[in-house]
């Protein structure tokens, strides 16, 4: 599971040592990123990197060639069924997303009507993409890309994601549901049951729309 176009992945002692090799643009991006998805694509031994590819998560090199991919050509590879491209797609389709929402909701404009397009065919994507891979990374997507689509953007499907990414594979979830639960008090717990057990059942789901690559 390669993002189209790279063959070989860089091997690092630590994801700070892989970016410390980048340009400082490409380091600020990055870090940007894994900000976004609460520290959980850095590494920190050649290892736990190696564990990480296996289980799904882009790597730096990656990120770099989505992020310099245009809008149509990612969704192209995304719809072609490229895991990693739908990984991407979704990732930039929830950044469009989220600055809307955070302040109102979508409007009978062109501009909403093909942002709205997108979302719904994102959001569908990410219950394929969590089907196919059984990737800690993809219950990742599918907690920011769903949380974009709520008015103020909702954290109680992030909140959801963590559960799902720990039964996935990815026993560092429970650090960063604990840091985000700080960040985010008094969230609607019968909405996060609701947001994991909808997660839950594209996981588990006995047959999907189309295997990617």
């Amino acid at each position: 599971m390669r993002y189209p176009g790279q063959t070989s992945l860089e091997a690092a002692a630590s994801w700070e040592a892989r970016l410390a090799k980048l340009p400082e643009r490409d380091r600020a991006y990055l870090e940007t990123v894994n900000g976004r998805y609460y520290g959980a694509l850095a590494f920190a031994s050649e290892q736990e990197q190696r564990e990480l590819t296996a289980q799904g998560f882009p790597m730096p090199e990656e990120w770099l060639a989505a992020r310099d991919t245009p809008d149509a050509e990612l969704e192209r590879q995304a719809i072609a069924g490229y895991q990693k491209a739908r990984m991407f797609h979704i990732d930039r389709v929830s950044e469009r997303v989220a600055p809307v929402l955070t302040v109102r909701g979508f409007e009978n404009t062109p501009g909403d009507q093909e942002l709205f397009r997108q979302f719904v065919d994102a959001t569908a994507m990410v219950a394929n993409l969590l089907h196919d891979t059984r990737s800690p990374f993809a219950a990742y997507l599918a907690g920011r890309i769903v949380s974009s689509g709520t008015l103020g953007g909702q954290p109680e499907a992030i909140a959801a994601s963590f559960q799902l990414a720990r039964e996935l594979g990815d026993p560092r979830a429970d650090s960063f549901r604990d840091a985000f639960l700080d960040q985010h008090p008094g969230m609607d717990v019968a909405t996060v049951m609701t947001a994991y057990s909808y997660f839950k059942s594209s996981v588990d789901r006995t047959a999907a729309d189309g295997k990617g690559r």
